[in-house]
């Protein structure tokens, strides 16, 4: 249906977004990917754009594509997905020290203790799925409550 109105509108940024994000659904991250740079194409750095490219990037396991979306990000008005997502990709993508520290800002932009373990236990099985061991995520989401007692 989108392609259809799609034809008739090839410039509705809002049409080309809900494109991506059936091809996010339908698991088509490289074809979601390139949709979504249409849509940055009609409105450059809409940070709906560059979240929906890191996110692609991320589950398709493309890790330092998505760090770098996901920079890109966090320098606007990143929510606390964005820094939770960006340390995701950071620990998948082997740069611990990056992870620890997004995980950090992840937690503070969370606003509590709570709210950032919910977040976090609810992307276990993304974790997981992108090659992330069981216990060496439940290893890191303890050190990560240590940590917190710091922060």
């Amino acid at each position: 249906v989108y392609r259809r109105y799609d034809r008739l509108r090839p410039d509705d940024f809002n049409v080309i977004l809900q494109m991506g994000h059936c091809l996010v659904q339908l698991q088509r991250y490289k074809e979601a990917i390139e949709v979504y740079f249409r849509a940055d194409n009609l409105q450059p750095d809409a940070s709906a754009c560059l979240r929906a490219v890191a996110w692609c990037y991320l589950l398709d396991g493309q890790f330092d594509k998505s760090i770098y979306q996901y920079r890109k990000v966090t320098q606007q008005q990143p929510i606390a997905a964005d820094w939770l997502n960006l340390a995701h990709a950071c620990y998948l993508a082997d740069y611990r020290g990056e992870a620890v520290a997004a995980y950090a800002s992840a937690r503070k932009a969370y606003g509590s203790a709570e709210a950032f373990r919910v977040a976090f236990d609810n992307d276990r099985q993304t974790l997981e799925e992108l090659g992330a061991q069981a216990d060496k995520i439940a290893i890191l989401r303890e050190y990560l409550e240590l940590s917190a007692l710091d922060l």
